[in-house]
């Protein structure tokens, strides 16, 4: 499937894919509750020139890949 996006409109998927993740297996001891919803300064570290690739954030299982 082909996607046209901006930067920040990846960001924003990618933070709400984050949202929608929860703590798996040892996640629980990287996982605070305190911060509920991602920064998207945080998930832009994330973000490289071919796409963008989170595998697990703060103890989140999310498997999250798109690619230019």
């Amino acid at each position: 499937m082909i996607i046209k996006a901006t930067e920040e409109q990846i960001i924003a998927a990618a933070c709400k894919a984050i949202a929608a993740s929860c703590p798996m297996g040892m996640g629980f001891l990287h996982h605070s509750k305190v911060d509920d919803s991602p920064n998207p300064e945080e998930v832009k570290k994330y973000l490289y020139p071919r796409g963008i690739h989170i595998d697990y954030f703060n103890g989140r299982m999310v498997k999250f890949h798109l690619q230019k």
